[in-house]
């Protein structure tokens, strides 16, 4: 990738993230979040060890299995109200717009745009301005190719791939229950294989899977994924460069170039 190429995506990847952009102005209740919630986490623990201990009618299993999906719901509601909401406040605040709508990713092509006017890689020809783009693009998606090659662990970003993860521990803990608990009938263990199997489809679709898609893919998305990103936001504005009522139409009252100005002005030297 040549030095501007480069300079293009450093700027795209960091300076436009949603980290920098959103999330570093909530960080103080990102960490007193993470904070709260892992002290809760360490006394419950506790607690429930004390109690195990003392109450033998109840398999501890169950009821650290019941601890974890409360601790869970509770956390991804907390992490809604305490992180997300106050993120697009700021962000309404801030930009005139949530980093939440639609309209989010016509702003981040509006400021890399404007990025390229700057740097004299688009101006008024328009000829010069598609070969431009062209360009880049065709770099881009070289650097995509090399980058998922070397990308030796993409296959464990599946949702498939890590619940076939969770089956390991799954069948571990299955043959424990077995060697140390009587087993009456066959149906009672099939009954708790069954319940673990359930346990984890939860864990991985209903409460990793939108943890992972709503916040962590938005702050440590791959960098493939960021690539992939950059391409489709120059050829929208190739696309919209071609056709002029496009833009101007995208570009509503809701998105002000001061406010495109500001940002490129604070991320550049």
């Amino acid at each position: 990738m040549f030095d501007f190429e480069l300079e293009l995506f450093n700027f795209y990847s960091k300076k436009l993230s949603k980290w920098n952009l959103v999330y570093k102005y909530v960080l103080k209740n990102i960490i007193f979040l993470v904070a709260t919630f892992i002290s809760i986490a360490a006394l419950v623990i506790i607690s429930l060890n004390i109690f195990v201990e003392h109450d033998i009618e109840f398999d501890s299993f169950y009821i650290y299995m019941i601890f974890f999906f409360v601790y869970m719901i509770l956390f991804l509601v907390c992490m809604h109200y305490v992180v997300v909401k106050p993120a697009i406040l700021i962000s309404v605040n801030k930009y005139n717009i949530s980093f939440k709508s639609k309209q989010w990713q016509v702003f981040i092509c509006l400021i890399v745009q404007s990025y390229l006017f700057k740097k004299e890689l688009l101006n008024n020809d328009p000829k010069f301005n598609e070969e431009s783009l062209q360009f880049l693009i065709q770099v881009l998606k070289e650097k995509k190719e090399e980058t998922e090659k070397l990308n030796v662990l993409k296959l464990l970003s599946s949702y498939g791939s890590l619940f076939f993860l969770f089956t390991i521990p799954v069948w571990s803990a299955f043959n424990s229950w077995v060697y140390n608990h009587e087993i009456k009938t066959s149906a009672e263990a099939i009954q708790y294989l069954l319940m673990l199997g359930f346990l984890i489809f939860m864990s991985v679709f209903l409460i990793w899977m939108p943890f992972k898609k709503n916040f962590l893919e938005e702050l440590f998305s791959k960098e493939s994924s960021k690539i992939s990103d950059l391409i489709k936001a120059l050829e929208n504005i190739n696309f919209s460069l071609k056709n002029f009522c496009h833009l101007k139409s995208e570009k509503s009252g809701v998105i002000k170039q001061s406010t495109i100005d500001s940002i490129i002005k604070e991320n550049t030297n």
